[in-house]
């Protein structure tokens, strides 16, 4: 049924929400199908980055033997292999982005603002707990909707 033909009847009314219900059941069944694939997936990764780690270490060990001289990849039938530079990253000595950070705050203060960035966010649960008045002040409101639901019931 389009969005902008009404329903005329309490017949056709039921009908759309027996159509609702079973599209509403179909969308559950391919929600569990692909949490399965999702499943299926992750175990499938898994055992690539174990086959990975394995092609990984012999190629290390017997590199003459899989590369040619000179070569940082070699090939077979099915597929490219090889070592190649990865794209250089930042990381803290410490391992710990915070401690960076209280470093540069405490004793790079003239860096600081070249290098750090100060982020804001709206505290909801504390801004529910002020008065009435003060979220007047702020511009802030409480407001709520009603909304037509269709629960369906399960088979």
């Amino acid at each position: 049924m389009k969005k902008d033909k009404p329903i005329k009847n309490k017949t056709e009314f039921e009908n759309v929400i027996a159509t609702y219900s079973i599209l509403n059941a179909k969308v559950e069944r391919l929600k569990n199908e692909k949490d399965a694939i999702d499943e299926q997936k992750k175990a499938t990764e898994a055992e690539m980055d174990k086959l990975k780690a394995a092609a990984e270490a012999y190629a290390l060990a017997h590199e003459d033997e899989v590369l040619a001289p000179g070569k940082k990849s070699g090939e077979t039938t099915s597929a490219t292999y090889g070592f190649k530079k990865t794209q250089p990253t930042l990381e803290p000595a410490t391992g710990k982005w915070d401690d960076v950070v209280e470093l540069i705050r405490t004793q790079f203060k003239a860096l600081a603002k070249r290098v750090l960035s100060v982020k804001y966010a709206a505290d909801k649960t504390a801004l529910k707990a002020l008065p009435e008045k003060k979220l007047a002040e702020l511009g802030l409101s409480f407001k709520q909707g009603s909304g037509f639901f269709i629960s369906p019931k399960k088979p």
